[in-house]
């Protein structure tokens, strides 16, 4: 089969009854669909329900043993065999399609991407026990955060600099923080981003990464959704070449439109880090998430892969275009910020001055209100006032959600162009978006919360009442 010979995704896509009579040659590999096998250890892949068997086409050993994740299992040559095609054939596809030419080696966890991040941490802690702090160029992600309180560590949050209307990386504030004799041998690694919430940036990684060189410190890359963006993998490519990158960390779900729960820990280096993953990660995982990608990839195919990321690419312009046709009439516009290919930032400057502020209502109704409208994704940053706040650990913001402590052009929303969006979702936001900016500005806002308000009761009974109506019809 060309799929055992090239270990690559299929230019085409496969049939699905075609993908489900693989799975079931593949499953019959597994000891557990081993005609007349008697199972008498303590873990056999016995499955007792049927809808839980059928979803996960009778795998049930999960991948790696005890001492290594990613090692081959005897009783699961099936299992198995899928683990060392799905990692081939991610690897393959950022060689090929995605343009992550450089990297070498990866790792399929069923963790989503603050996991992964801590275990890399982890790892790389245990190769340096004396190291406790991580340079973070700020991101208002908690997950970013949380993963290096998970790890033990302690974060240096470096404030980003304002360029135009863009939050940029503080390259200089990093150089004097490995400089300072302070921080000498005590720190770990920089931790970048290359995905985030405009109007920040993606991090300056390629200098980031000459940086690292210099100094000898790790650098891990949160790529969280920047598979999907040429741009980003541009930005990889360059920082590998010129610099220092250790390991980068991505998201299945949000590149490849798989269920959320696993992630791909991947490096420019063969055997290195990975393999050093592979045997820290204490025992067997889940095989569902890579599962899950591995059918995707057969579904998908190579072409209609290459399709999605030219879509995606199209849409992100296509998004501006429309925003721009609308935004002017309301005295709003997206803000600047060329080097961030997937999210936009759009102001709510005007809105704010002339109906919430009057009315002592927080911008961020804003997002709820379109929330209520089926409209999901769109994110409102506003200002604290000066307060500061505390989402994890022991480190405090102001503005958090901007990124940053003193951003100028707030409030704002952001929305973005992600991998599988359609023109016509676009469509029906922009049409969504002009009715809620006409709503506030000609009818009384306190008024508009009261139906908002309704309306999400109103949401909820009707959910309630056909939950009820669907038990009654089974019952």
């Amino acid at each position: 089969m060309d799929l055992l010979n090239h270990r690559a995704i299929p230019q085409e896509p496969m049939e699905e009854l075609t993908i489900q009579s693989l799975m079931n040659r593949i499953a019959l590999m597994d000891s557990n669909n081993y005609y007349g096998n008697t199972g008498v250890g303590e873990r056999e892949g016995r499955i007792f329900s049927p809808i839980v068997r059928q979803k996960n086409f009778d795998l049930g050993h999960g991948i790696g043993r005890s001492g290594d994740v990613n090692a081959l299992q005897p009783k699961a040559i099936g299992s198995s065999l899928i683990v060392k095609l799905t990692k081939n054939m991610t690897i393959n596809a950022m060689n090929k399609i995605l343009g992550y030419t450089s990297i070498k080696d990866a790792l399929i966890l069923p963790f989503a991407t603050g996991m992964s991040l801590t275990v890399t941490l982890l790892t790389i802690k245990s190769l340096k026990p004396q190291a406790q702090y991580v340079i973070f160029p700020r991101i208002d992600q908690k997950t970013c955060l949380k993963c290096i309180y998970t790890a033990n560590l302690v974060p240096i949050i470096v404030e980003p600099k304002l360029e135009g209307e863009e939050l940029r990386t503080n390259l200089e504030e990093i150089k004097r923080i490995m400089e300072a004799e302070e921080y000498k041998d005590k720190i770990l690694c920089v931790q970048t981003t290359t995905s985030c919430f405009a109007p920040r940036a993606y991090d300056s990684i390629a200098e980031v990464a000459e940086i690292c060189r210099k100094y000898q410190i790790h650098h891990v890359i949160n790529n969280a959704y920047g598979l999907q963006c040429t741009r980003v993998a541009n930005d990889v490519c360059s920082a590998i070449q010129k610099g220092r990158v250790d390991a980068l960390i991505s998201s299945t779900d949000k590149n490849f439109m798989v269920p959320v729960g696993g992630s791909i820990i991947y490096s420019p280096k063969k055997k290195d880090l990975i393999d050093k993953i592979n045997k820290f990660y204490p025992g067997r995982a889940s095989g569902g998430p890579i599962v899950d990608l591995f059918i995707t990839y057969l579904q998908m195919g190579a072409k209609t892969m290459k399709q999605l990321i030219k879509q995606r690419k199209e849409n992100f312009e296509y998004l501006k275009t429309k925003l721009n046709t609308i935004l002017l009439k309301y005295n709003e516009r997206i803000l600047e910020t060329k080097n961030n290919k997937i999210s936009m930032a759009v102001t709510l400057i005007n809105l704010n001055e002339k109906v919430f502020k009057p009315n002592n209502i927080n911008a961020t109704f804003f997002g709820s209100y379109l929330f209520s409208r089926r409209v999901s994704g769109v994110r409102v940053v506003n200002s604290s006032n000066g307060k500061r706040s505390q989402p994890i650990g022991e480190n405090t913001f102001l503005n958090y959600g901007s990124h940053s402590e003193n951003y100028p052009f707030l409030p704002y929303f952001t929305c973005a162009s992600a991998i599988g969006q359609k023109k016509e979702e676009i469509d029906v936001f922009v049409i969504r978006l002009q009715d809620a900016f006409e709503n506030f500005l000609k009818n009384d806002p306190q008024m508009i919360i009261v139906q908002d308000t309704l309306l999400q009761r109103l949401n909820v009974q009707d959910e309630e009442q056909s939950a009820n109506q669907e038990e009654e019809k089974q019952q």
